[in-house]
């Protein structure tokens, strides 16, 4: 038998430089799924990602975690993903 090690899952947020159309990280947050299969962003800034397991319970089925996004990436305010339930 071998030690299985999980890496730490991150989800990354991505913001468009206006001036030169790179797209840097603006954040990384940590995640409790693992192997994300799908992600959707609305207009209201609220993100939905699906997962084929989780940390917690290797053998449950999927989940889906959900956060807001807020803040500005080239403003005052960092931008960052808060949890919701």
């Amino acid at each position: 038998m071998r030690a299985v090690t999980l890496a730490p899952v991150v989800i990354s947020l991505f913001a468009i430089n206006p001036a030169s159309g790179a797209l840097p990280v603006a954040s990384d947050f940590a995640c409790d799924g693992l192997l994300p299969k799908s992600a959707g962003l609305d207009r209201r800034r609220r993100l939905d990602v699906a997962n084929c397991c989780h940390l917690d319970d290797l053998t449950a089925a999927g989940s889906t975690g959900f956060w807001r996004v807020v803040g500005e990436a080239h403003g005052r305010e960092r931008l960052q993903l808060v949890k919701t339930k």
